[in-house]
C-alpha cells in the first residue's frame, strides 16, 4: 500500500460503520455512489444503525477484525484510495490488494449502491410538486399527506401568536405598535426578542427595557416581525428525536444560517438586495421542511435519517430524491403557502438548491444558496458572486463574523429550544 497523495486516477473509496445488538459491520464503496441501506439490510438479513464518531476522520476509516461489506463497484478501478489509519490523509491500494485483504469467510462482495445518475430529480417548477408528491407516496399516502398539511390532523396547528404575526406579515400598513401587542401578549416570545436585542450582536450599550425599545432602537420592525414569527413557528413543531446526527443541532444551524443571511445581505448591491427581515427569516427556515417531514410522516423521517447518516458525502436534496421521491423544501414551500409567508421566503426555500435559478424572487434564492455554501465552506461559483454583487471577500469576512457570534449563536439556539 502506498502512503503517498492518491492519483487522480484513484477512486476514493467511502467506508461507513453500522451497528445492531448483535455487533457491528463495515461498507465500503465508491465515493462516487450512494449506498442503499435497503441493500445492506437485505444482504446481512439484520437493520443495522450507521454508527456516529465524535471526530470526524473516525467516520470513514476502517476498522480492523470488523466483518466488511464491499460494493462491487469498487472492483472497476485499478487503483483506490482510502483514508489512512491516522486520519489525516489517503493512500492508494491496487483493487486486487483490496479483495485480497478482505477475502476471508466473514467478509463479501455485492450490490449495496446506487448510481448518482440513476437518482430521480425534483421537478423544475413548484407548480408540478404537487404530482411528485402523489407519484412518491402513491394515490392513496399523498391524499393522507394532504389531509394532514391542510387540515393539520396530525400536525400541531399554528399558534395564535404565530397566526396573528403572518396577518402582520400581510399588512403593507403594519407598524411597530401592532407588533408589540402581538409579542407582549405572548411572554415566551417576548423574553426572546428582548435576549436577541440585548445580546452582544447588536452591539448596545444600554439596558433594553422593552419590546418597543427592542424594535425601534435596536433590532428595527422588519427584523423583529420576522424573528418572532420563525421562533412562534418553531415553537408549534417539535424536532422528531429519531433524526440524523446532525439534527442534533437543528435550531444551532437554523440561527446560525439566519445571522449568515443578515451579514451577507448587508453586503449585496443596492439594486439587487433583497429585503433584510426576509432574509433573516429565509435562513432561519431553510431546513424547516424537516420538521414537517418529523411531524407528518414519521416513518419516512426515520428511515431518510438513516440514509443521510450512511451518505454524509452527498447533497442532502440529492439523498431526499432517493428515499423519499421528493425534498424538504418541497415539502416545506407547500406548507408555507397554506401558512401564508410571504412569497419570496416560500420560493427562496424551494429553490435554494439550485443556482441557476432566475424565476421570481432569483435575489433572495441566491443568497440562501449563498449562504449554505459559505455555512459548509463549499467553493462559490463566481457567476453566484456576480449575479449578487458580492466578492469571495465579502462572504469570506461574514463567515469570519459568525464564527465570532458562536458562543452568542448558541445561547440563542438554546433559547428556541427551550420555549
Amino acid at each position: 500500500m502506498s502512503h503517498d497523495l492518491p492519483s487522480s486516477a484513484a477512486q476514493k473509496l467511502r467506508i461507513v460503520h453500522f451497528s445492531d445488538k448483535n455487533g457491528r459491520i463495515q461498507v465500503i464503496f465508491p465515493e462516487t455512489r450512494l449506498l442503499n441501506l435497503e441493500a445492506v439490510f437485505s444482504a446481512t438479513q439484520r437493520r443495522f444503525r450507521p454508527i456516529y464518531h465524535r471526530r470526524e476522520q473516525d467516520n470513514n476509516r476502517l476498522k480492523p477484525n470488523t466483518q466488511t461489506l464491499i460494493d462491487q463497484e469498487v472492483f472497476q478501478f485499478d487503483l483506490l484510495a482510502i483514508q489512512n489509519s491516522a486520519g489525516n490523509g489517503y493512500e492508494t491500494i491496487s483493487s486486487d490488494a483490496l479483495k485480497q485483504r478482505f477475502a476471508g469467510p466473514l467478509n463479501y462482495i455485492d450490490d449495496f449502491c446506487i448510481e448518482l445518475g440513476r437518482v430521480p430529480q425534483p421537478v423544475a417548477h413548484h407548480k408540478d410538486d404537487e404530482q411528485q408528491l402523489r407519484q412518491a407516496l402513491g394515490e392513496f399516502k399523498a391524499t393522507r399527506v394532504t389531509q394532514r398539511l391542510e387540515e393539520t390532523l396530525e400536525m400541531p396547528a399554528l399558534s395564535a401568536t404565530c397566526r396573528r404575526i403572518i396577518q402582520l406579515c400581510a399588512n403593507p400598513n403594519a407598524d411597530a405598535e401592532e407588533l408589540c401587542k402581538i409579542i407582549n401578549l405572548d411572554p415566551s416570545l417576548a423574553a426572546q426578542v428582548m435576549s436577541w436585542a440585548s445580546s452582544p450582536y447588536y452591539g448596545t450599550n444600554n439596558k433594553v427595557d422593552s419590546i418597543d425599545d427592542a424594535i425601534i432602537r435596536i433590532v428595527g420592525f422588519d427584523m423583529v416581525l420576522n424573528l418572532a414569527l420563525g421562533l412562534s413557528m418553531g415553537a408549534s413543531i417539535e424536532p422528531p428525536k429519531n433524526g440524523p446526527r446532525h439534527f442534533q443541532e437543528f435550531w444551532l444551524d437554523a440561527v446560525s444560517h439566519a445571522i449568515l443571511m443578515d451579514l451577507l445581505v448587508q453586503r449585496v448591491s443596492p439594486e439587487r438586495r433583497p429585503q433584510k427581515g426576509h432574509a433573516y427569516l429565509a435562513g432561519l427556515l431553510h431546513n424547516f421542511g424537516y420538521l414537517i417531514l418529523g411531524a407528518v410522516l414519521p416513518p419516512y423521517f426515520s428511515a431518510l435519517s438513516r440514509q443521510h447518516e450512511a451518505n454524509p458525502h452527498l447533497p442532502a436534496d440529492m439523498i431526499e430524491m432517493f428515499a423519499l421521491g421528493f425534498t424538504q423544501q418541497q415539502l416545506a414551500f407547500r406548507q408555507f403557502k397554506q401558512w401564508q409567508l410571504p412569497d419570496n421566503v416560500c420560493t427562496a426555500i424551494r429553490y435554494s438548491t439550485q443556482p441557476e435559478y432566475q424565476g421570481d424572487h432569483a435575489p433572495l434564492t441566491k443568497l440562501l444558496h449563498l449562504a449554505q455554501r459559505v455555512y459548509r465552506q463549499q467553493e462559490v461559483p463566481s457567476a453566484l458572486l456576480n449575479d449578487l454583487g458580492l466578492t469571495p471577500a465579502d462572504t469570506q469576512k461574514a463567515y469570519q463574523q459568525l464564527l465570532e457570534s458562536s458562543a452568542y449563536l448558541q445561547i440563542m439556539a438554546n433559547l428556541i429550544k427551550k420555549q
